[in-house]
């Protein structure tokens, strides 16, 4: 794939295709274990998700909190391990989410199981599912 370059500050001008796989929601699971946050580098994960956790973000899964390192999970996180799809792929353009893909995946279908411990806090959640009115939210 050829890279293009832009002509005033020579930055790469690529967009990227992230997938949700196995290692991002085993460590969104190990996150939910930290109702207000936690520091990714204490709770766990391998070397990989620490890598690749700020992913989790595209999907509005997770986010950032002041603290260095610290991040909580957000309600869709939740909604989505008690079962809520959320779409398989993102397409992101520096550092910034471009698009959603139409393909819906659940936990289950990821890493074979529910997250069992905080399913009813996503019960109680505004929204039940992705719809084209509420997935403007991405």
């Amino acid at each position: 794939m050829k890279q293009d370059k832009c002509p005033y500050c020579n930055a790469k001008i690529v967009k990227y295709k992230h997938i949700l796989n196995k290692p991002l929601v085993l460590a969104l699971e190990k996150l939910a274990d930290h109702p207000v946050g936690a520091n990714i580098a204490d709770i766990g994960l391998t070397h990989n998700q620490i890598c690749n956790f700020q992913k989790l973000r595209y999907w509005k899964l997770t986010e950032k909190l002041e603290k260095q390192g610290c991040w909580k999970v957000t309600d869709w996180g939740y909604r989505f391990l008690a079962g809520m799809p959320v779409p398989k792929f993102v397409t992101t353009y520096r550092g910034k989410l471009e698009m959603a893909s139409g393909e819906m995946v659940s936990v289950e279908q990821v890493i074979g199981r529910r997250y069992l411990k905080r399913t009813d806090y996503a019960l109680h959640s505004e929204y039940d599912e992705f719809t084209d009115e509420n997935l403007e939210m991405f």
